[in-house]
């Protein structure tokens, strides 16, 4: 119950600032053109399997207790390209139906991993890393406020699911939770949108 309070109240204090992602935002990541619909690629395009997902966008197999890097809080990323496996597979499942949705998240996933990262060079005092995790962390939230902006209110409902899927131990809640403290020099600002529409050009 601690974890759920706790999670929801970052949540609403990023969306009440802005909210955003990734260093990269503007990478290709091997997500779908804007517009794309790969339930046409589906047996039944109302509704895709999971394994026909798996084949479509070449998602990673889910990771299974006992593999190397399972349990820690990096987990694991087998094509390191949209951030831990487990998340990407979550992603695909949940808004495969939405590619707009589809390429934010991947792309969130992936500024987390980077995140995740990251936050371990600050822990270990790794000369400009503080820098670098403020610069990805700003990014983070300025994609996250273009995304709710372009894409309205139901987009943060969206968001509390992706973090039900990132946080889905009490460990990698704890880090992320840790890590924001890195970023002191956040600013939460209104962005305009000519600027917004660089993270949404596919």
């Amino acid at each position: 119950m601690k974890k759920i309070l706790l999670v929801t109240l970052i949540s609403s204090f990023i969306v009440a600032c802005g909210g955003g992602y990734g260093s990269s935002a503007n990478a290709t990541n091997n997500n779908l053109p804007s517009g794309d619909d790969l339930t046409q690629q589906c047996s039944d395009p109302s509704n895709c399997t999971e394994d026909e997902l798996i084949d479509i966008l070449k998602l990673p197999p889910e990771p299974k207790p006992g593999m190397p890097g399972f349990d820690t809080v990096k987990g694991i990323d087998s094509n390191g390209i949209r951030g831990r496996d487990d998340v990407e597979l979550k992603v695909a499942i949940e808004f495969y139906k939405n590619t707009k949705d589809l390429n934010y998240f991947f792309d969130r996933s992936r500024a987390n991993a980077e995140m995740t990262a990251m936050a371990k060079a600050v822990k270990e005092g790794k000369e400009g890393s503080k820098k670098e995790f403020t610069k990805l962390f700003q990014s983070i939230i300025d994609h996250q406020y273009c995304y709710i902006s372009k894409y309205g209110l139901s987009s943060s409902e969206k968001l509390d699911k992706y973090e039900e899927f990132l946080f889905n131990t009490d460990e990698r809640f704890i880090d992320y939770y840790v890590s924001e403290g890195y970023a002191s020099d956040i600013k939460a600002s209104k962005i305009s949108e000519s600027d917004c529409n660089k993270y949404f050009k596919r």
